[in-house]
């Protein structure tokens, strides 16, 4: 009950690259999109703030607040306007939510969010899987072990989405405390099919992006 209470009067806010459009093909914009939705309507107070391009509200009505900062010609770069609007949630009760990994401006956030005492909780939505890893790999072993470990030692709770990326979490740092808690699913209006399908068929719902190493297709 107090857990209950508590999240009803906690600010939840995603911080993402982005507008959590979801119409467009960015699978993490349409994941934050469903879970602010589903907050907003289980009673949180909850807002995306998304860093982008432009400050253009070019996306469809949504249920829950959102703000938009500009991206800064440096990948470090904070804009002055995120940087006040992250100050402003100091001493309240707020948890910030980031999405995605190998972000450079993430760093910037995490020490800014580490110096006002704001908890946040990093879902690197299957960025640290071991295939995920492989692909660019020395790049991101530098660039892990000078930017990428303070964001993953800061953090609240890694939320990972499946038992690979746990385990390439662990392969970063053991201590590094992990969630393992997978997307949830929206389930389709039912649909009558035009005609049975034949006997051993394999049908997938939904595959997202049809890599086939990265996905395990292969």
């Amino acid at each position: 009950m107090l857990g209950f209470i508590f999240y009803i009067i906690m600010k939840i806010i995603h911080l993402i690259l982005g507008k959590a459009n979801p119409e467009r093909m960015n699978g993490v914009n349409k994941v934050v999109h469903a879970l602010a939705t589903q907050q907003h309507r289980a009673g949180a107070d909850v807002a995306v703030w998304g860093i982008t391009a432009d400050l253009l509200d070019n996306y469809p009505a949504r249920e829950f607040a959102t703000r938009l900062f500009l991206a800064q010609r440096n990948p470090f770069g904070l804009a002055n306007e995120l940087r006040a609007a992250l100050s402003q949630q100091a001493g309240a009760p707020t948890v910030v939510h980031l999405h995605g990994a190998f972000i450079p401006v993430y760093f910037t956030v995490a020490r800014r969010l580490a110096a006002l005492g704001i908890p946040y909780v990093l879902t690197p939505h299957g960025s640290y899987s071991p295939a995920a890893m492989r692909k660019s790999g020395l790049a991101k072993q530098v660039y892990g072990r000078v930017f990428e470990r303070y964001l993953l030692a800061q953090a609240a709770r890694i939320h990972c989405l499946g038992e690979s990326e746990i385990t390439g979490v662990q392969r970063l740092n053991a201590q590094l405390p992990t969630a393992l808690l997978p997307y949830g699913f929206e389930p389709p209006l039912p649909v009558v099919p035009s005609a049975p399908a034949a006997p051993g068929r394999f049908r997938v719902g939904f595959c997202g992006r049809l890599d086939d190493h990265h996905k395990g297709l292969a």
